[in-house]
């Protein structure tokens, strides 16, 4: 527990953070992306307060500055009793309220759409990011269905403001819960995102061992993201003598439900599809930028960032047909329904299309203009 940091005085801004997700290993995809870059973008916006962070564990993310403050379950016993348990959920739910009013935290920001018991003086903020639990309940984990049941709904009756990160989620929102959100903060988009010159796109593609043309698609493997159907429209491609000379590369680590498309990517892999997994955050702008098409073909986002990013790189882009993915690709982006024929038809129409992007300030807002929009939310 870090003591010394304190607030100089008890007017000063006073922000609690849901920050379980950034104490998650691995790659900063989705959620974890969101929060970590808003939070960074957010300690400028908000100079004079103070950031107070909840995690079980020690949060990977660095601190942007000396006026975040960590906090970690104070009792060794409990701590050990909720790591071995294998979800945090309970001590989130039931412990932090305790934490904040130790700490006297003015706001709270319910970073994964859930909110611990708080004390009632607390004002709250809960970010919804899609509606998965009510739309694709079937592809969740298991572990994220259960939350959703047990908490979701009594979150949002307890928050004094709800976020959506689009327009489509906010819509969704209103439409299925009949909860409105109070604003709309999009995901941003980083300036690390821009068009490589080839001699970085070359060096970037020798150490994954790509040696030719390449599709490329980036997310978790999970059934939502409909990535089984993309490599039979890849194969199929193949076979009818469309893509002689291409790969397709597979950025994304293993997930949840994922053993029919791990069979089918080891059948495949001597037809060109090359799962690559876990790629850092700095070799993805010469990936996308040297990909002859970038596809994206999950069933249902709430907003769809690599889309964005791969954009912001110059890159042809196909995607699901969605509201929401349409609010991340713009007016450039092919759009196709997630079946088999769709992806075929968007990937040879990508491939005969020249249309590439060479400056990102066209494209989306930054990660500062987001925070800009979120520190206004909890300025009032």
């Amino acid at each position: 527990m870090d003591r010394c940091l304190r607030p100089s005085t008890q007017d000063d801004l006073r922000i609690g953070i849901d920050g379980r997700c950034l104490s998650r290993k691995g790659p900063r995809a989705g959620i974890i992306r969101y929060v970590t870059e808003l939070c960074r973008a957010l300690d400028k916006q908000l100079p004079n307060a103070h950031f107070y962070v909840y995690s079980l564990d020690e949060p990977l993310m660095p601190r942007p500055s000396p006026r975040w403050i960590i906090r970690t379950e104070p009792c060794a016993a409990l701590k050990k009793l909720f790591q071995v348990s294998a979800t945090t959920l309970p001590w989130f739910r039931y412990c932090v309220g305790a934490l904040c009013k130790a700490d006297r935290i003015n706001i709270f920001w319910g970073t994964q759409s859930i909110l611990p018991r708080l004390p009632s003086r607390v004002r709250s903020l809960v970010t919804i990011y899609d509606l998965n639990m009510l739309l694709v309940p079937e592809t969740m984990h298991w572990r994220s269905a259960v939350a959703n049941r047990l908490f979701l709904k009594s979150s949002l009756r307890e928050a004094k403001w709800i976020c959506a990160i689009s327009s489509g989620t906010a819509r969704k929102l209103q439409d299925l819960v009949a909860r409105e959100a109070n604003a709309v903060i999009s995901p941003g988009v980083s300036a690390a995102f821009s068009p490589r010159n080839p001699a970085e796109i070359s060096a970037c593609l020798r150490r994954y061992g790509i040696r030719r043309s390449y599709l490329m698609a980036l997310s978790t493997w999970e059934p939502r993201k409909n990535l089984a159907t993309l490599v039979q429209a890849f194969v199929r491609l193949r076979s009818e003598g469309c893509l002689p000379n291409h790969d397709l590369v597979l950025v994304g680590g293993r997930g949840w439900r994922d053993a029919r498309l791990s069979a089918m990517v080891r059948d495949v892999s001597e037809q060109g599809v090359r799962p690559l997994g876990y790629v850092p955050d700095e070799d993805l702008p010469a990936l996308y930028t040297g990909c002859e098409a970038f596809v994206f073909p999950s069933i249902y986002e709430g907003f769809g960032i690599p889309v964005l990013e791969a954009r912001a790189c110059g890159a042809r882009v196909i995607a699901t047909d969605i509201p929401e993915l349409r609010e991340a690709g713009g007016d450039d982006t092919i759009y196709v329904s997630p079946s088999l024929e769709g992806l075929c038809s968007g990937i040879k129409r990508a491939l005969t299309r020249d249309i590439r992007r060479n400056a990102t300030h066209t494209i989306a807002q930054t990660w500062e203009e987001s925070a800009a929009k979120f520190a206004s939310v909890l300025d009032q």
